[in-house]
């Protein structure tokens, strides 16, 4: 059908109240209609990725697991400074004598008075004023004299003990002892030990001369050893097979 022809046809049916529908492919033909049918293809729908959203329930915490790495701690090495030992204590030293200076009586308990004689330097101590007496049979060394008394000694068998007056029945030998024989007559060791120097038979141990005996326990010193203002033996304790060394606390002379 031309256009000219439609146009007429929709103008006749417009005025005979007819409503004629004109589209694509849709006319209306003498005695007969023809239905068109304009084939459209949907557009095919566009797919839209889907995403799911996960939502925590109303009144659930919400958690951040943020995985935290702890730095291991640094270790820095330092080198290991030993402080140093301390010094021993000076051993003390001190001179021995029973008389009082001053009065020249008697400094010291005495326990007994006895009579005899001197005859030599006292092999205990070093000192021009100790001797070595003898009262009967018995021997007493050291005894001191003093320069404020006459006629008479005091002896001593420790710095810690009572002594006893010798009352002299001879002279005395010129002087006493002044050689070098033993620098102490009797010293207080740092285990509490206290020794007097021996003068009789002496025994070795080890090679050390025991020339201090130690208590009525058996123990025994070698000769004492002097580092500046410190001294120290070596020890052999009661019943002990080996000598240690020990601190001389206090050192009578």
């Amino acid at each position: 059908m031309t256009a000219s022809r439609v146009s007429g046809f929709a103008r006749l049916a417009r005025a005979s109240g007819l409503s004629v529908l004109v589209g694509v492919g849709l006319c209306a033909c003498s005695g007969t209609s023809a239905t068109a049918t304009a084939r459209t293809t949907p557009a095919s729908p566009v797919s839209t990725p889907s995403t799911t959203s996960m939502t925590a329930p109303s009144g659930s915490p919400t958690t951040s697991h943020t995985r935290t790495t702890q730095a291991s701690p640094t270790t820095t090495a330092h080198p290991t400074v030993t402080s140093p030992s301390p010094p021993p204590a000076a051993t003390v030293v001190k001179t021995f004598s029973p008389f009082n200076p001053t009065t020249g009586k008697a400094d010291i308990p005495l326990s007994t008075t006895v009579t005899g004689y001197c005859w030599t330097g006292s092999i205990a101590l070093v000192a021009p004023n100790a001797y070595r007496c003898m009262a009967d049979n018995d021997i007493f060394d050291p005894c001191f004299t003093s320069a404020k008394v006459r006629g008479s000694v005091i002896c001593a068998d420790t710095p810690w003990e009572s002594g006893t007056r010798l009352v002299l029945n001879k002279a005395l030998p010129s002087s006493g002892n002044t050689g070098s024989t033993q620098p102490g007559w009797a010293m207080r060791l740092a285990n509490g030990s206290r020794c007097v120097a021996l003068t009789g038979t002496i025994s070795f141990v080890d090679n050390v001369p025991m020339r201090y005996g130690c208590g009525a326990g058996g123990g025994q010193a070698g000769d004492l050893q002097q580092r500046g203002t410190h001294w120290s033996v070596d020890y052999l304790a009661p019943h002990a097979a080996a000598l240690t060394r020990v601190d001389v606390t206090t050192v009578w002379g």
